[in-house]
């Protein structure tokens, strides 16, 4: 059997928090052997499913966390009056039906909810978890709780016999959204999750020895906010058409659907006028690896330009607006993020996450399906 494996993610850690005198460990650790990781267009849980798949929404099928459906499970939630509670009264009682029910209300008002459901993932795409129980390899996953307590949670396993462990470090993207990308905070937490890095993978070479693999990386970077827009605001005062069509509002992405072709090329053309973002086209989509021939993410996609964040939105909870942001181009600077592999000779200065598949199904000595999009840059 190959060596094992401990893949480490940090979540919304920009590529240029790594440095020596932020990130010692992890800089001695490198021994240059980094380079930067470009995302996919999206959030976490697209980022997510690319990393697991090696493929991109178009093929594994998830892009944002909700899709248009005719029919809804939760549509007996509209008629509940929690829109019109105080703000923290409205979160209290989104969390407590979610956690009930087992259902994610996000920020969505009510009366629309019953329009969307939750995308299925391609089943023929084979993810990591598929591969390592078809190997029989014992695979472990951590993503809870924050904080030092992480490394408690991890010690309470027997990882003797474990062949493969996936620990997600989440601290810094809420830090990253309250307070923005660069200040005494975002810092401070950058310097603590290298020392509990170090912690990690020490605890690891004490059962396991000296020999197995490391990957460090995060999913994406974080922007700084610099303009709040109303987006829903803006349009409701140039569409009078509003039962025409039917909005989703992400915190950098709106997407669009229509009953009537000519409501949907008078949005497409008041929004292109804008400066703040921009109208994606098929062939864009394609580029970004989220075109969908059905339509099911939107009709009209619209993602705003870095630093522009849409304020309200269907996601924010928070009384106030962040000062941190991503889901803009995975390729502006702001939005990269961290790989390295120590002892591992890198061909390439720029990785992307659909790389993370066969990098890790390579380090395994098993071979990669192909379904799989992404390249190892050894």
């Amino acid at each position: 059997m190959a060596e094992k494996l401990l893949l480490l993610l940090l979540d919304a850690f920009r590529y240029d928090y790594f440095n020596k005198k932020l990130t010692p460990f992890m800089y001695e650790l490198s021994n240059d052997l980094n380079v930067k990781l470009e995302s996919v267009l999206g959030y976490s849980d697209t980022v997510k499913h690319s990393l697991m798949t090696g493929t991109y929404p178009n093929r594994n099928g998830i892009w944002a966390e909700f899709i248009l459906k005719s029919s809804s499970p939760n549509r007996w939630i509209q008629s509940l009056p929690l829109d019109h509670f105080p703000h923290s009264i409205n979160v209290g009682c989104r969390h407590f039906i979610s956690t009930l029910f087992n259902i994610n209300l996000r920020n969505i008002p009510l009366p629309l909810l019953n329009h969307f459901n939750h995308p299925v993932e391609n089943k023929q795409i084979r993810t990591l978890y598929d591969v390592f129980s078809e190997k029989k390899l014992r695979f472990l996953e951590f993503e809870k709780p924050k904080g030092n307590k992480l490394l408690d949670k991890i010690a309470e396993f027997n990882h003797t016999f474990s062949d493969v462990v996936f620990i997600k470090i989440s601290d810094l993207d809420l830090i990253g959204h309250i307070y923005g990308t660069h200040c005494r905070k975002i810092y401070n937490k950058v310097h603590k999750i290298d020392k509990r890095i170090e912690k990690i993978i020490t605890y690891f070479k004490s059962i396991w020895g000296d020999i197995f693999n490391v990957i460090i990386m995060s999913d994406h970077g974080m922007v700084q906010v610099k303009k709040y827009i109303n987006l829903a605001e803006f349009i409701e005062r140039y569409m009078k058409e509003k039962s025409e069509f039917i909005a989703f509002y992400d915190a950098t992405i709106a997407r669009f659907w229509f009953k009537r072709e000519s409501v949907r090329n008078k949005l497409t053309r008041i929004l292109s006028k804008l400066e703040f973002g921009q109208v994606l086209n098929d062939n864009t989509l394609r580029d970004y690896g989220v075109f969908f021939s059905d339509r099911r993410y939107g009709e009209l996609i619209f993602l705003l330009n870095p630093g522009n964040v849409i304020f309200p939105n269907f996601y924010s909870v928070l009384p106030f607006p962040p000062r941190g942001m991503h889901g803009y181009d995975p390729k502006i600077s702001g939005m990269l993020g961290i790989f390295l592999t120590p002892n591992q000779t890198l061909k390439r200065d720029l990785v992307k996450v659909v790389d993370i598949f066969p990098t890790i199904l390579h380090m395994l000595d098993i071979p990669v399906p192909d379904s799989c999009q992404g390249k190892l840059p050894f």
